[in-house]
């Protein structure tokens, strides 16, 4: 305060009117710190705090006995001898009385002046900056209080003297006094109170910012090039839609050169990556040209475009940047236009190299068509790199391709995966890897195998991939239960993964047939099906890893035996049919555990005939034989052959068969019977087929 009494050459206690000076420089400050001055900054959220946090107190200004508008005046009597400092009589309760007022009512100072009773106070979402009419990140919440006790049930309104939105309005507390709300800024710019209010509670305050929304077109593509007059660039002009940093689709953006440049299209669209994009056909006059790019609400971009009076160019039409797996022939040709003055020559020979990158060319030299377009294609270099590709021709200045060959070397996994085993047991498939470069297969690569900690162990590692490509080695699990992730790796290759479990043995008490039952199958060949058993423990669950062996007892062979259980808890085998023609019953066991499936093994194709009885008779002319023409066919292995039909024949000896054909029966037998020649002497009957071969009955008759 500052009565203007003093002369300022009192005594030393009596700094006037330089405390009056000094009052301005700490007013100065204050605004400062509230202006966001970082070299004041007070709050940890703002920054690093480097100053006390200030403020206003009570305004003690008055000019003297002339007072102001509220009635604040000083008088003589309210200063002490010096001039200066408050009297003990009146001054010193005048400037009491507004600085209590002023501490219990602010609301900067009642949280640590006053006994804290009903208060609101910001615990989140304050200082927030965001485009005008979007939705702040994050919730305004406020804590309601009383005696520094959160309170529950608490409705408190929300308010920003705009036209910002709040979602819900009024918010209620939850059971740890917070009250929370979404916040829509207003549609107008600038820094916003917001209030969060209820009866009986003191307020609490949120300062907040609303910013103007920046729709931007950037250059995106075909900046600064150079072409012919009258030609078009080889390079789209490209630029991006932003709004907010934020691409956006279906913008309307127009081209201009301010020349006779043309553009195709123009206005272009942006796609859904807020990408417009138009060929630029220059203007016939040499001369550098700026395309501006512009749309309603964009600021607008700017392309430097250069127009070259040259007559002859040639202009890359066609696979440029492309890039490919090394050694291998790019999928676009690369093709370029000749022209003259903007116009296309066709019998130009144009020469494509690589400048010693190693790349083919077919053909080397193209010859334009009638519309102007050589092409060719290009086999890259064995190596990664990125090459540059020139095409020219006498008298025609040349243009560039730029491509790019990359190598892959790979480890897949081939066999093996995702297989499941007891703890300590080796799993039943290798594990295999193909090994390739840019999908060839690659022999003589060593890969390495590991499960990291798991403690498992292969065999062999490192494997070395074959003439096709691949490396097996076998997997013995670890000796604790779990899944665990093998590694398979080479030097330059990409990594093979593997996930393979281990389980703990479980006894199994029940074995169950799933399939592969009640088949029938010729002798020695394998049953089309396999053999598919189920494990279970004595709870019903299913028992991975048990080991379940196979066998009939009659010399049948079953491949893989024992066969073990997997993440099914199904065990599964292939069952090859002993050489007798039978009925089978295959036993599955685990232990004493034991099931069964019925099979049966039937004769194979006919292979051999053989006289059984019969033959050697006599009997007088024109008289059927006593006994019967029985003839055995059986297999390859000696099994009677059923329903196969025998043919029987004398030569033309003159008798006669009860049949010709008869067919053999379940015991792989046929017969006839023989009524004899009239005229005496010996006949030859003959029993057979071009399958088995033939037997001779030789007959007499007296």
């Amino acid at each position: 305060m500052y009565g203007g009494y003093s002369n300022g050459v009192g005594h030393a206690d009596n700094p006037e009117p330089y405390a009056y000076e000094v009052a301005f420089a700490v007013k100065w400050a204050i605004q400062d710190q509230i202006n966001g001055n970082a070299n004041l900054n007070y709050n940890p959220a703002l920054g690093p705090v480097v100053a006390p946090w200030m403020s206003w107190g009570p305004y003690y200004w008055s000019n003297g006995m002339l007072g102001r508008k509220d009635g604040l005046e000083w008088d003589c009597a309210d200063f002490s001898a010096d001039g200066t400092h408050p009297s003990s009589q009146y001054g010193q309760l005048k400037v009491a009385a507004p600085l209590l007022t002023f501490l219990k009512t602010d609301d900067t100072t009642t949280p640590w002046y006053l006994v804290q009773a009903s208060v609101l106070t910001p615990t989140g979402g304050n200082n927030q900056t965001g485009n005008v009419g979007t939705t702040l990140p994050t919730p305004l919440t406020v804590l309601a209080s009383n005696n520094g006790t959160a309170v529950s049930g608490v409705s408190v309104s929300f308010t920003d003297g705009s036209n910002g939105t709040f979602t819900p309005n009024p918010a209620v507390t939850n059971s740890s006094g917070i009250a929370t709300t979404s916040y829509k800024l207003p549609t107008t710019p600038g820094i916003y109170t917001v209030t969060a209010s209820s009866t009986n509670y003191s307020s609490a305050t949120f300062t907040e910012t609303a910013t103007s929304v920046v729709k931007t077109l950037a250059v995106n593509g075909g900046n600064n090039q150079t072409g012919a007059t009258g030609s078009t660039l080889p390079t789209a002009l490209t630029v991006l839609a932003t709004n907010n940093g934020t691409a956006v689709s279906g913008v309307s953006v127009a081209f201009t050169d301010g020349s006779t440049g043309t553009f195709t299209p123009n206005p272009a669209i942006t796609n859904s990556s807020g990408i417009a994009s138009t060929s630029y056909k220059l203007p016939t006059t040499a001369g550098t040209y700026t395309v501006t790019a512009s749309s309603s609400g964009y600021t607008s971009a700017t392309f430097k475009e250069t127009a070259t009076t040259t007559t002859k160019v040639l202009t890359v039409t066609g696979g440029n940047s492309q890039t490919g797996a090394a050694g291998t022939t790019l999928p676009t040709a690369l093709s370029v236009e000749a022209t003259n003055n903007g116009t296309a020559v066709s019998g130009v020979s144009v020469t494509f190299k690589d400048i010693n990158a190693g790349g083919t060319f077919n053909p080397t030299t193209a010859v334009t068509n009638s519309s102007g377009i050589a092409s060719t294609s290009y086999t890259l270099p064995k190596s990664a790199k990125t090459i540059t590709v020139t095409a020219g021709s006498i008298g025609y200045t040349s243009t560039t391709f730029t491509e790019k060959s990359t190598v892959t070397k790979t480890l897949a996994a081939n066999g093996g995966n995702n297989q499941t085993g007891v703890t300590g047991t080796t799993l039943p498939t290798a594990l295999t890897v193909l090994a390739t470069n840019n999908g060839t297969a690659v022999s003589g690569v060593s890969v390495s195998f590991t499960d990291r900690t798991g403690g498992g162990t292969f065999s062999p590692n490192p494997a070395v991939s074959n003439s096709s490509g691949i490396a097996s080695t076998s997997y013995t699990l670890p000796t604790t239960a779990g899944t665990y992730t093998v590694t398979a790796s080479s030097t330059g290759y990409k990594s093979a993964t593997f996930t393979e479990t281990a389980t703990t043995s479980v006894a199994v008490t029940q074995l169950q047939l799933v399939s592969g039952g009640k088949q029938t199958g010729t002798v020695g060949t394998t049953l089309p099906n396999p053999i598919v058993i189920k494990a279970k423990d004595s709870t019903g669950g299913i028992v991975v890893g048990a080991s379940i062996s196979f066998t009939d007892g009659v010399g049948g062979t079953f491949s893989p035996n024992p066969a073990i259980t997997g993440s099914t808890g199904e065990a599964s085998t292939s069952y090859t049919l002993p050489t007798k023609a039978q009925n089978l019953v295959v036993t599955a066991s685990d232990g004493s555990v034991k099931t069964t499936a019925s099979e049966a093994s039937v004769a194979g194709a006919a292979s051999k005939i053989a006289i059984v009885s019969g033959n050697n008779q006599s009997a007088n002319p024109n008289t059927l034989l006593p006994n019967m023409l029985i003839v055995s066919v059986v297999d390859k292995y000696g099994n009677a052959v059923s329903g196969y039909t025998v043919t029987f024949t004398d030569n033309g000896a003159g008798g006669t068969f009860s049949t010709t054909t008869p067919i053999t029966n379940s015991f792989g037998q046929a017969s006839v019977s023989y009524n004899d020649r009239l005229d005496g002497g010996n006949c030859d009957d003959h029993g057979g087929s071009t399958q088995t071969g033939s037997v001779n009955f030789t007959e007499t008759v007296i």
